[in-house]
C-alpha cells in the first residue's frame, strides 16, 4: 500500500490509499455528478441543451414542450428551472422505464453568476421574477 516497511518488517496499514479507489470510480463518469451537473446551456432554435462539463447533454428541452421558465434563489445561489408540459413529462417517465420515479416536471439548474446573468438576458427573463408562457422562437 504505497509507503515503506515499519517495524517487524511488515508493511504498514494505509487506510489512505483507498482514496484512489473512490476516485477511479468517480473517473467512471456516471458515479460522478461532474457528467450529469449542468454546466452551460446552449440554446438551439428548437430546443434548450444543458451540457455537462464533459460537453455531454444532460437534458433537453424542446421549446414547443417548454410550459414555464422561472428564475429563483435559495442558499445555494441562483438558478433555472424548466416546466414541461404534462404529455412531455408523461413522455419522458414512460422512455425512463423503471426509472420513471427520477422524472421530474420542473427541472433546475444552476449556473454560474456570469452564465445565469447572460441567460437571463438572453431569454427576457427577470432575474427575481417568473416568466410564465413558452419561450419565443426569437429570442
Amino acid at each position: 500500500f504505497f509507503g515503506t516497511k515499519g517495524p517487524g518488517n511488515e508493511w504498514p496499514h494505509a487506510w489512505w490509499s483507498f482514496c484512489f479507489l473512490g476516485n477511479a470510480f468517480g473517473s467512471l463518469g456516471w458515479l460522478w455528478f461532474g457528467s450529469s451537473q449542468t454546466y452551460k446551456v446552449v440554446r438551439k432554435p428548437s430546443e434548450i441543451l444543458c451540457k455537462n462539463v464533459y460537453g455531454g447533454t444532460v437534458e433537453c428541452f424542446p421549446l414547443e414542450k417548454i410550459e414555464k421558465l422561472e428564475t429563483g434563489a435559495n442558499c445555494c445561489g441562483k438558478y433555472i428551472s424548466v416546466t414541461v408540459t404534462d404529455q412531455y413529462y408523461e413522455e419522458r417517465r414512460v422512455k425512463a422505464g423503471c426509472c420513471a420515479c427520477c422524472v421530474k416536471k420542473t427541472e433546475c439548474f444552476f449556473l454560474s453568476a456570469k452564465c445565469f446573468a447572460d441567460f437571463v438576458q438572453d431569454h427576457g427573463l427577470s432575474a427575481t421574477g417568473v416568466v410564465v408562457g413558452s419561450p419565443s422562437q426569437e429570442a
